[in-house]
């Protein structure tokens, strides 16, 4: 039972558990139920406790903590109140993020994973970045993986290189 002067009352005098020994609420905790155990308020930016894994204090998800689990590609930090981010470079698309080849050079995924370099695609998670045939730009030595022998800026055949970027017979 609530007596005068408690703000809750859990059947015990353990601290830590939402309502304290001395019988008052914890930051953090909500005790709406006499007697009864307390609860966190999921988005109160208060406290992270109990089964949150963060709380950034608003009902607003794909930000980093959506109903107080961290999201895909953040990480979230602080106390009482979390702040989350992404991080260019750890191959997670999240956020603002366009791309995350996880190698943060400029080639594919530019720095800041907000843009992708001209005559390049971006696909998948974790993002891998690809040159295409037809952009004009033979990007063999900057990515191995892509082999051009040739890229005239089209993919018509007829003319020197193929549509596939190879080096016609007879050029």
């Amino acid at each position: 039972m609530i007596d005068s002067g408690e703000t809750c009352d859990d059947s015990n005098i353990a601290s830590g558990d939402g309502c304290s020994g001395t019988c008052s609420e914890e930051p953090g905790y909500y005790c709406y139920m006499a007697p009864g155990p307390c609860s966190t308020s999921c988005g109160d930016g208060i406290y992270v406790a109990l089964h949150e894994q963060c709380d950034d204090g608003n009902p607003t998800n794909s930000d980093g903590c959506s109903s107080c689990v961290i999201d895909h590609g953040f990480g979230c930090s602080g106390y009482p109140m979390s702040l989350c981010s992404s991080t260019c470079g750890d191959s997670l698309v999240a956020s603002n993020e366009v791309c995350d080849d996880g190698i943060n050079d400029g080639l594919g995924c530019e720095a800041g994973c907000t843009s992708i370099t001209v005559g390049y695609y971006c696909t998948g998670e974790p993002s891998s970045c690809f040159n295409y045939c037809g952009n004009g730009a033979n990007n063999t030595m900057t990515t191995p993986a892509y082999t051009e022998q040739c890229d005239d800026g089209n993919i018509g055949s007829g003319d020197g290189c193929s549509a596939s970027c190879g080096i016609e017979s007879g050029y």
